[in-house]
């Protein structure tokens, strides 16, 4: 079988080196990633979440030791290069034998007729398939092995799939709300897509750029039009699942804004930087201000995936194919797709860009240098704004700070090596210089929390609380409302595109190219495998898709790369058709649900510049509730909820007298950590207040007791007053001191 392997996927040039383009990187990376499985499902623990966080851990680590070995053992003597070939055929036998099993394990068949018509649609469309090594590809050898690679690609990349009740193809969902609508998009939606995917990705452009110029420029106008008006749509805000989960990104702004103190008495779920910035907003409404901010944080994550699926000297086809994805990976598939018309990722928002927006701009900042340095352009100025991206990411939240450092921080490595390794002078000035520019993140990172230190210390007088700044993370990686990963899932979808990044990172570094694009890769590498952390922690089906636009950069970088070497070789080509699979399906995805021709799926009454009219009144009988017991609208309150406060009030925002806006964000954090935010707040702000709980969900909420509360409070306040009427209860808390609270009625 090996005598069989060896010469299909591998190439030799006269002296016996083996030639970077070849067939054998992509089945080569592959075989690597599944001995690390193996390796992991050897010495992981079973049963629990640290299974999974071994087999993540080791792909991050073990994995890329092993593939930078690969690139380096391609030795010039005819003897390693053939023992290197054979060792890389074993390799490729195991990823065959992998993909095999998936395929027979999952039975998704009906992959198979699409990896045949991609396969045939590649070896019609591309253009340069004369300039392959391997041959043409319709001999049977070949025909084989590219059938096989496509199978297992689409089997992987089908796992995406999580919407119930779907159509035949498995991974075409039928619009719960449309059925014949999904039916007619679904059926059109694949074979689109499929056909868009390749006359983009395995295509080379014929056209030149000075043709294309004016057109090229009024087709990004639409196209960014058209992300923007993605970017503003309103559908269900606010429903109930909207209200849920805006919660704890609203709650912190409006403590903040009435002075409370993050990193000290005001526990923000989701980060620092990024509430501060909501905070300071111009914009009176605190629900407004976090609302716009979404939109524009979507709206640069969109034009951003835009602008890296947009291929040099390429025309319309092209300009569709990037709104095409970007589309349907920032906006269509993140959050609850089907289940709450277009605006999935803005009634969901921790699924999108506020939490990794600094990816997007980092790996952009590094694909365009990697552009620039190959026309010879400089890059200095390029990696100046990278360094602020990075620094501003590393303080928007503590999992920000961790996407941030695997994205640029290696990457950096790289293109200091390269700079000194041609730089001017001894190793001894070599030395010092690279130590300068390593050194930048150290110093960077200092300076910032030096900097946000002395201004707590000045104005609060009392250093923060960096814990703060990381606790949340630690509770979600130590399994808090963790769950398993379905082993058939979207976990090979993420597998599948960190495989085939790998194996361009792999032929780039055995090609010599230049070090720019292997930084570029390095950093989509890291990216990718840094925000998988997002699905490994909590393993729901819906992550996957989630992370979809993190897996269209990562595969625009590869491509890009791709694009850049000189020649086409069978590697490429199945790289291209694995993360074309991925595309394929993403877009089906998207494209079948029939919300894109259901009735007023375009109306312009969508959009919306403000959502603080769209957001709910309070309900009745607890509006009753409180004139009845004569709370006024300035009052201290606090509204015992797990979400969102109970609707819109007249008047001014609330007076928070707990820090419990929302209780949503006390969930995760252990019970010291709770007390600790309380007596802070308590001892800073000085009122007792009313509480508003609903009896019927008073000590049963779906996070856990409430009875930590009850404690902490019988400490500073006492119940002063009670008032019920129907389900609701109001208590006036005062301060064991009365004389310390103005407030009390």
């Amino acid at each position: 079988m090996i005598d069989v392997i060896v010469p299909a996927v591998t190439s030799r040039s006269r002296d016996g080196r083996l030639d970077h383009g070849s067939g054998r990187a992509f089945l080569a990376a592959a075989g690597l990633g599944i001995l690390v499985l193996l390796l992991g499902n050897a010495v992981a623990p079973k049963g629990d979440e640290r299974y999974e966080w071994t087999q993540y851990l080791l792909l991050g680590t073990c994995y890329p030791l092993l593939l930078a070995a690969l690139a380096l053992s391609s030795a010039r003597g005819p003897v390693a290069g053939r023992l290197l070939a054979s060792v890389e055929s074993l390799l490729a036998l195991l990823a065959l034998g992998a993909g095999l099993l998936l395929v027979v394990r999952t039975q998704r068949w009906v992959v198979l007729g699409a990896a045949l018509a991609q396969v045939l649609l590649v070896g019609v469309l591309a253009r340069d398939r004369q300039r392959e090594t391997s041959g043409p590809w319709w001999r049977p050898m070949t025909l084989g092995l590219d059938l096989a690679v496509a199978a297992g690609a689409w089997t992987a990349a089908a796992g995406l799939v999580m919407t119930k009740g779907i159509l035949v193809a498995d991974f075409i969902p039928i619009h719960r709300l449309d059925a014949v609508a999904g039916f007619r998009d679904g059926m059109l939606a694949l074979p689109a897509s499929l056909a868009l995917v390749v006359a983009n990705v395995a295509a080379r452009p014929t056209r030149s750029a000075a043709r294309t110029t004016a057109w090229r420029a009024a087709e990004n106008v639409v196209a960014l039009v058209i992300i923007g008006l993605a970017s503003f749509r309103a559908d269900y805000l606010l429903n109930r699942a909207a209200l849920y989960h805006w919660g704890p990104f609203v709650g912190p702004v409006e403590l903040v804004r009435q002075g409370e103190w993050l990193l000290w008495d005001v526990p923000a779920h989701y980060g620092f930087l990024n509430t501060v910035m909501v905070a300071l907003m111009p914009i009176a409404s605190a629900w407004d201000a976090f609302y716009v901010a979404n939109a524009v944080l979507l709206f640069l994550s969109g034009s951003l995936l835009f602008f890296a699926f947009r291929f040099p000297a390429m025309g319309l086809v092209n300009a569709l194919f990037a709104l095409a994805v970007s589309l349907a990976a920032v906006f269509w598939l993140p959050g609850l797709p089907g289940y709450d018309g277009f605006s999935g990722v803005l009634v969901t928002p921790a699924v999108g860009p506020i939490r990794f927006i600094w990816c997007f701009v980092l790996l952009s900042v590094l694909r365009v240098a990697a552009s620039r340095s190959q026309a010879g352009r400089p890059i200095r100025i390029l990696l100046g704004g990278g360094w602020l991206a990075w620094l501003a990411g590393s303080l928007w939240s503590a999992e920000s700070a961790m996407y941030c450092a695997a994205t640029w921080l290696p990457a950096w490595v790289i293109l200091v090596w390269h700079h000194v390794r041609r730089g001017a002078g001894g190793a001894r000035t070599r030395l010092r210089r690279a130590a300068a520019l390593l050194s930048a993140p150290v110093l960077l990172i200092v300076a910032a929390t030096s900097a946000i230190t002395g201004y707590y210390v000045l104005r609060l007088g009392q250093a923060p609380d960096w814990y703060c700044f990381a606790e949340y993370s630690v509770a979600f990686a130590s399994g808090f409302k963790g769950l398993p990963a379905d082993r058939l899932g979207g976990v090979w979808a993420l597998f599948l595109v960190l495989i085939g990044l790998s194996a361009v990172l792999l032929s780039t570094a055995r090609s010599a190219a230049s070090f720019p694009v292997l930084a570029s890769l390095v950093g989509a590498f890291g990216s990718l495998w840094a925000t998988s952390s997002y699905f490994v922690s909590r393993s729901h089906e819906v992550n996957a898709t989630n992370l979809a636009p993190i897996m269209c950069m990562a595969i625009a970088t590869a491509v890009h790369a791709l694009r850049l070497q000189p020649e086409r070789g069978r590697g490429e080509r199945w790289v291209e058709t694995a993360l074309g699979a991925v595309l394929a399906v993403m877009l089906a995805l998207a494209g079948g649900s029939g919300r894109l021709s259901s009735p007023g799926a375009w109306s312009l009454r969508h959009y919306a510049w403000s959502i603080e009219n769209r957001r709910p009144p309070m309900d009745a009988a607890l509006s009753t509730a409180l004139a009845t017991a004569g709370v006024l609208p300035t009052d201290p309150i606090v509204f015992e909820e797990w979400g969102a406060p109970w609707g819109r009030r007249d008047g001014p925002p609330e007076r928070a007298w707990l820090p419990t806006k929302p209780f949503l964000a006390f969930a995760p954090l252990a019970p010291e950590r709770k007390k600790l935010y309380l007596s802070r707040f308590v001892e800073r702000v000085g009122l007792g207040g009313w509480l508003v709980e609903k009896r019927s969900s008073r000590l049963s909420s779906p996070w856990g007791s409430m009875r930590w509360l009850a404690v902490q409070l019988s400490r500073t306040h006492v119940a002063r007053r009670t008032y019920e009427k129907d389900e609701w209860r109001l208590v006036w808390f005062g301060l064991r001191h009365p004389t310390a609270d103005p407030n009390a009625p």
